[in-house]
Order: C-alpha cells, then sequence, then structure tokens
C-alpha cells in the first residue's frame, strides 16, 4: 500500500464518518420534527381537556344554583306550612266582641234567643214590637245583661 492509497482511504473514512455525521443530523432533525408534533399533540389535547373542565364547571355551577334556590323555596313554604299550622293555637278563632248575641226580656229576666256575627244582623232580627213585658236587645257576646254570676 502506498502513501496515497493510505490517504485514499483516510479520505474515504473520512467520508464515511462524515455521511455517519450526516446521518446523525438527518436523524435528530426527525426526532425533533417527531417531539415536535408530539408536543403540539399534547397541546391540542390539553386545551381540549380545559374548555371540557371549564364546562363542566359552568354545569355544575348552574345545577348548584338551581338547588340552592330550591331549597330556599322548600324553607319558606316549610315556614309558611308551620306558621299556619301553629297559629291556631295562638290566635282566637273569633275575636272578642265579633259575636253580637240577641236577648229579650220576659217579666225580669234576661234570656238569650241566637247570635249573629254584626251588630246591624242582630238588631235586624230583633223584633220590632215594643210591649210593656217584652224587651229586645243585642249586645256582644262578652256582655250578660243579667249581671256577674253567684259564686
Amino acid at each position: 500500500m502506498t502513501n496515497r492509497d493510505g490517504a485514499r482511504d483516510g479520505e474515504q473514512g473520512g467520508r464515511q464518518i462524515a455521511d455517519l455525521g450526516d446521518a446523525d443530523r438527518t436523524t435528530d432533525r426527525e426526532r425533533l420534527n417527531e417531539l415536535k408534533a408530539s408536543l403540539d399533540q399534547l397541546t391540542s389535547a390539553l386545551l381540549q381537556t380545559r374548555f371540557q373542565t371549564d364546562a363542566s364547571s359552568r354545569a355544575i355551577t348552574r345545577a348548584v344554583s338551581g338547588l340552592r334556590r330550591t331549597l330556599v323555596v322548600c324553607t319558606v313554604v316549610l315556614s309558611l306550612v308551620i306558621i299556619a299550622a301553629a297559629l291556631p293555637r295562638f290566635v282566637p278563632s273569633a275575636p272578642v266582641g265579633r259575636t253580637w248575641m240577641l236577648w229579650h226580656q220576659v217579666g225580669g229576666t234576661w234570656d238569650p234567643l241566637s247570635a249573629w256575627p254584626t251588630r246591624e244582623a242582630c238588631e235586624a232580627a230583633a223584633p220590632r214590637v215594643r210591649q210593656a213585658e217584652l224587651a229586645y236587645r243585642c249586645l256582644p257576646d262578652t256582655v250578660d245583661p243579667r249581671g256577674p254570676k253567684a259564686r
């Protein structure tokens, strides 16, 4: 082998090494492009997941608001039912003085004849005849013309 042959072999070996370096660079570029494509796919998937999460969050917020509104309405209705059920225990059914009694007097003794919701109705029911031995009076149900009861 001559020097020329050795130089030629050295050049060929250098070219082969350079070709391998170019091949490595091409492989690196391909890998870089693959990584970039994968990163783009991951970014797209991440954005899609974020939008879905935001939409789910808004839907849950609307549902909770609806439940809160329903709870308030149920609380108000239940409170009104409880008040309506308890009210008769604390408020008399017929307020004092609302019932009027028609009394008649025969020979000095007063006897109740009938009860009326208003004074006008009671007086309209009283006979218009006035005789010495008969008298008619309309009085609130809290008033007894016979006087206090004896104990």
